[in-house]
């Protein structure tokens, strides 16, 4: 995951080869499923902006894991 993360950052944010890359997460909340609901905006989100393949970790609990899932 992590290749194909920092490829994407390079990519978007046009780093050179020998730059260093940040690590992106994204944390989503509990409360079943309007944490789902959200969750599944915010992913939308991301890959509209092209930032979904940039992200190296996801955590989620209840409903925003289901999303993640």
């Amino acid at each position: 995951r992590k290749v194909k993360a920092d490829q994407s950052i390079r990519d978007l944010l046009k780093l050179k080869n020998n730059e260093k890359c940040p690590t992106f997460a994204v944390a989503c909340s509990g409360g079943g499923p309007r944490a789902f609901a959200t969750t599944i905006g915010v992913l939308e989100f991301l890959e509209k902006e092209k930032l979904l393949d940039c992200t190296s970790y996801f955590a989620g609990l209840s409903g925003s894991s289901w999303a993640i899932g």
